[in-house]
């Protein structure tokens, strides 16, 4: 960053730049993997706290079934559906069933919805949701024939910024999958 805005106003040093950047109170200058990276201090604590919570949830996190479970209910599903998922696809089925979290990319068509199918059907009985910002993208959802709402009727909105669950009353659900969450508004 300090080399970019160097680039656009070179007349001003970079011991300059360093210095008002590192006095700024809106920005945060941190050190991570080697590698300086500055954010927004507002995101940047609104992402820590995501980022901790995923690892609250995967520290915490026991499996409920085997992988050679997850790997029948696998088999299972391709024989119903007609035909195979991809060895990613069945990765990422088994990684998010035995670590608590995951996060699913990818471009159309290659295969998320899916995942998204094998990862809630890979084990009969599993307690699970689905749901998306928007009621179309529900849909979509739905059309796979999985349960699904948005994220607002799965929280149960009560009004305002209040929900029935949160995280003193949390969902109850073994598994719960939240489609398109990049687009969900942060404080």
């Amino acid at each position: 960053l300090i080399q970019k805005v160097s680039n656009l106003i070179p007349e001003v040093d970079r011991v300059t730049i360093r210095k008002r950047l590192y006095e700024n109170k809106s920005i945060v200058v941190s050190n991570i993997d080697n590698e300086e990276v500055v954010g927004v201090i507002n995101m940047w604590y609104t992402e820590e706290q995501i980022y901790l919570e995923l690892k609250r949830i995967s520290e915490n996190f026991v499996p409920s079934h085997s992988i050679a479970e997850i790997k029948e209910g696998i088999k299972r599903l391709e024989e119903l559906q007609g035909f195979e998922f991809t060895d990613e696809q069945k990765e990422a089925t088994i990684s998010t069933l035995t670590n608590g979290t995951n996060v699913l990319t990818g471009g159309g068509g290659v295969g998320k919805s899916a995942t998204v199918v094998a990862m809630c059907r890979a084990i009969e009985g599993f307690r699970y949701a689905t749901c998306a910002i928007s009621g179309k993208a529900s849909n979509v959802l739905r059309q796979r024939e999985l349960y699904s709402s948005t994220l607002h009727r799965l929280l149960g909105y009560v009004g305002g910024s209040s929900f029935a669950s949160n995280r003193d009353n949390p969902i109850n659900f073994s598994f719960v999958v939240f489609d398109e969450i990049s687009m969900a508004s942060l404080p």
